[in-house]
């Protein structure tokens, strides 16, 4: 039983699951704000439509890897990334941003239009000014493309 019932509660939950897991890098606009003026627009606002934060699945799944239990189970430290690639500054890059929208790149597919949505999905994939605000604002951004009556079609 799929607990979706149309495209645009597919979107909204991939939406709150890659802003939990690639979270924005954008810079804030003004102080005390957590979002930029490109991505204020989506952000800002308070109504539980435009985000779905409450409803971002819990990664019970994601498990340590096979040498983190090796490593605890016979005494030794644990080795961990490198400090360079967990800084938070660091600008998301293009290819991880395709990995994170490829999954919904076919959940339009033989519905007049689809070819926009996947279109404006690379194009701004691609932009360097908006990456940063990830790959859930991209996503949202995207779903503007597409017709109210398409997203809420049922499956």
């Amino acid at each position: 039983a799929n607990p979706c019932q149309n495209r645009r509660d597919v979107l909204e939950k991939y939406c709150a699951y890659l802003e939990q897991r690639h979270p924005r890098r954008c810079v804030p606009s003004a102080e005390g704000e957590d979002y930029c003026s490109i991505c204020a627009h989506v952000y800002s606002t308070g109504d539980s439509s435009s985000r779905v934060e409450n409803e971002a699945p819990a990664l019970e799944w994601a498990t340590p890897t096979s040498r983190a239990v090796c490593d605890e189970r016979e005494g030794r430290e644990t080795t961990t990334a490198s400090p360079k690639n967990n800084e938070p500054n660091k600008n998301i890059a293009s290819p991880v941003i395709g990995r994170c929208l490829k999954p919904v790149q076919g959940l339009f597919n033989g519905i007049p239009g689809s070819r926009v949505f996947r279109r404006i999905c690379d194009t701004l994939g691609q932009d360097a000014t908006i990456r940063n605000c990830g790959p859930g604002y991209i996503l949202r951004t995207a779903m503007q493309s597409v017709p109210p009556h398409i997203l809420d079609q049922e499956f």
